[in-house]
């Protein structure tokens, strides 16, 4: 490959100060820095869900919570929910069960604008994808490592797959010389979630909402392409034009926009109860003034607030108020006020 790769991309999104530092990616006048809490996935067995990422990840559970049934928070009847949170390193993961049985739904290919994944970062990449192979449906054949010749990101590894109700999942492994510090540790435990990646159908249409609604700072971009990223998605000929953005802290964002073989026609608006469901939760300077500003976008940008007023948080610490807003391709975002 003669352009820069996805994984010198991971490493710019690690490094944020070495990665445009000639020059401020954003708009004059996007807002301040936000910050990605965590991600949320619907369900069908909270305690089968809670058991995998446990038994296959390494995570810890965390806080169990009790959401009511309403119409307020999501703009559509949705049932009541057992919440469950995991630690993964310093990340976390937030399971929800609604009652009654789980509607279908949700990407089957990585080319769709309903592609959703975490990232988890892992010392030993084989052991681990030995330790799940049983209990997965495998995207990627093997891991697979980035060649010698990409300087920047040669010795990175990962692979694609689809844990419980067929949600997207990535291991990464990242060599000594690669990456932050904290994901240099042996073993083949998950260390950490690095970034959550999403199927969009325009980049800049997305950065007007990620970057300059909400206030994520573009961090890295790429165009990747050949026979790694084939084989790491799935998609045969796969050609992939990559935006990593991040906040002042938490998980990074990846917007993965398909030139070739483009999007496969499909909706990404999924309904809460939908096993496929997912959320990402952002802190954001101001939230009354952000919902203003996608409020301002809805025909711009074919974004949307779903929210017919606040409601608490779901699976924030705290006590703080929320507002659910979907963005240009359909990915649902949680908004909360930023406590710095």
């Amino acid at each position: 490959m003669t352009t820069p790769t996805r994984w010198a991309l991971l490493l710019a999104a690690l490094a944020p100060a070495c990665a445009g530092s000639d020059h401020d990616t954003r708009s004059p006048a996007a807002p301040a820095a936000a910050q990605v809490l965590h991600v949320a996935l619907t369900v069908s067995s909270l305690d089968d869900a809670t058991a995998w990422f446990e038994q296959a990840l390494s995570a810890q559970p965390g806080s169990l919570a009790q959401l009511d049934a309403d119409t307020a928070r999501w703009g559509r009847p949705v049932a009541a929910a057992r919440v469950r949170t995991l630690s993964l390193g310093h990340e976390r993961v937030v399971l929800l069960d609604p009652d009654g049985p789980a509607l279908p739904g949700g990407a089957k290919v990585s080319n769709t604008a309903a592609f959703q994944h975490l990232a988890l970062v892992v010392g030993d990449i084989d052991a681990r994808w030995a330790a799940i192979a049983p209990s997965i449906d495998p995207i990627s054949p093997v891991p697979q490592r980035i060649p010698d010749s990409n300087r920047a990101a040669a010795g990175i590894r990962a692979a694609y797959f689809r844990g419980p109700d067929a949600h997207a999942l990535e291991l990464i492994h990242y060599p000594q010389d690669k990456g932050a510090a904290r994901w240099h540790v042996d073993g083949d435990r998950v260390l950490g979630i690095d970034h959550t990646a999403i199927g969009v159908a325009d980049t800049a249409t997305s950065l007007a909402f990620w970057r300059d609604v909400l206030g994520l700072e573009v961090v890295g971009e790429s165009l990747n392409e050949g026979h790694e990223q084939a084989q790491l998605s799935g998609v045969p000929g796969a050609r992939v034009h990559i935006t990593a953005l991040r906040g002042h802290a938490g998980l990074g964002v990846e917007l993965l926009e398909y030139l070739e073989p483009g999007l496969v026609p499909g909706d990404a608006v999924v309904h809460p109860e939908g096993s496929a469901h997912a959320h990402t939760t952002v802190a954001v300077a101001d939230l009354d003034a952000t919902v203003a500003a996608v409020r301002e976008a809805e025909s711009r940008l074919g974004v949307a607030v779903l929210s017919q007023e606040l409601a608490p948080c779901i699976a924030c610490d705290d006590d703080r108020r929320a507002a659910m807003v979907r963005d240009p391709d359909g990915h649902v975002v949680q908004l909360v006020q930023d406590r710095r």
